[in-house]
C-alpha cells in the first residue's frame, strides 16, 4: 500500500496528466502547474475528468474514499479535499 506522504504527489501527477490531456485535445488552456490549494473548477476540471481521475486513483491506490459514504464526491472542491480524502480512506 502506499505511503501517505505518497498520496499528494500522486494525485497532483495524475490530475496533471488528465487536465493537460484535455487542454491537448480541446486547445484549452494548460494547467499542468495545479497547485493542492487549487479549486477543482479552477484548474478546468469538469464532472468527467474527475470521474476519470477518481477511477484512477482506486485502480493506483486500491481505495475508493467515496464508497462507504464517510466522503462525498459533492465536497471536493479542492485538490486539497481530494489528497485528504484519499489520506483518511488509506489511513483507515
Amino acid at each position: 500500500m502506499l505511503a501517505k506522504e505518497a498520496v499528494g504527489p500522486l494525485i497532483m501527477e495524475e490530475l496533471r496528466g488528465i487536465v493537460t490531456e484535455e487542454a491537448e485535445h480541446t486547445d484549452g488552456p494548460d494547467f499542468s502547474a495545479i497547485t493542492p490549494s487549487a479549486e477543482l473548477h479552477e484548474a478546468g476540471v469538469n464532472s468527467l475528468m474527475l470521474a476519470r481521475l477518481l477511477v484512477q486513483l482506486e485502480s493506483e491506490l486500491g481505495v475508493d474514499p467515496f464508497a462507504d459514504g464517510d466522503a462525498a464526491i459533492s465536497d471536493m472542491r479542492s485538490v486539497n479535499d481530494l489528497i485528504a480524502a484519499y489520506e483518511r480512506a488509506l489511513t483507515g
